[in-house]
Parts: structure tokens; C-alpha cells; sequence
């Protein structure tokens, strides 16, 4: 399998790696621009699909190395791939980025010692302390 003829033949075909492509949800263009690069390479599409996953995780763990910078690197030299695919794969740099994260826990203002006073203002339950009772 000619991989660099793999590679370019995805990269000519957005609707295959780009997330912001409005047709990439789309499994008829998908499925039709998997069997154009089949056509084309004289293989099956499976083959292909298979192949560009191995490729493309391969990317995804390269990308990760030459973004790893670690406060104590100091002076350390940035990582470089020798990936033999790698310079031909960066179209795809801009997709795998990492998003920004959000969260849903808020950050109370309370100090730790305001969170525990809050639950001593729960009001008496004899039902609860008979419950108490029971576990001692």
C-alpha cells in the first residue's frame, strides 16, 4: 500500500478528518469518499479505513510529544519526529488540538471550617438520633 498516496488522497478529502466540515457527519459522502480513495489506490476500503485510523493515532501520539513541555525542561531541546509520516500529517495539527475544558464545579467562596458549620445548622431530628443509637 502506497501510504503516501493514502495520506494525500484524505487530505484532498476534508469531509474525511475535519470535524468542521458540514458534510462530515454526513455517511454517504463518507462512505463515497472512502470508495473514490479505494478506486483509486485498488484496494478496499476497509483496508484504507483501518490504515488511516493507525495513521492518524500515530499523528495524534507524535502531536503529543512535541507539546509535552514540562516547567523543569529548562533548556531542554523541543521533540522533534522522526515519524517517517509525520510532516505529511499536519493538516491535520489544527483538528487535534486540545479544546478548552469546562467544568461544573463551582468554586464556593466558603472556607472549609464555613462548610462544616454549615451542616451543624441542621435542626434536631429525634429519628435521626435514634438511628444514631442503633449503629453504636
Amino acid at each position: 500500500m502506497d501510504v503516501e498516496r493514502l495520506i494525500n488522497k484524505v487530505c484532498e478529502r476534508p469531509v474525511l478528518w475535519d470535524q468542521k466540515n458540514k458534510y462530515c457527519h454526513n455517511r454517504d459522502f463518507v462512505r463515497g469518499a472512502w470508495n473514490e480513495i479505494a478506486e483509486d489506490c485498488g484496494t478496499d476500503s476497509e483496508v484504507l479505513k483501518n490504515k488511516w485510523k493507525n495513521l492518524r493515532d500515530t499523528f495524534r501520539s507524535e502531536l503529543k510529544k512535541t507539546r509535552a513541555e514540562r516547567s523543569g525542561d529548562g533548556g531542554m531541546p523541543h521533540f522533534q519526529s522522526n515519524w517517517l509520516w509525520y510532516e505529511l500529517m499536519t493538516f491535520l495539527t489544527d483538528i487535534m488540538t486540545p479544546r478548552k475544558t469546562k467544568t461544573n464545579v463551582h468554586h464556593s467562596k466558603r472556607t472549609a471550617s464555613q462548610h462544616d458549620d454549615a451542616h451543624d445548622n441542621v435542626p434536631f431530628s429525634p429519628a435521626l438520633n435514634r438511628e444514631r443509637e442503633c449503629f453504636t
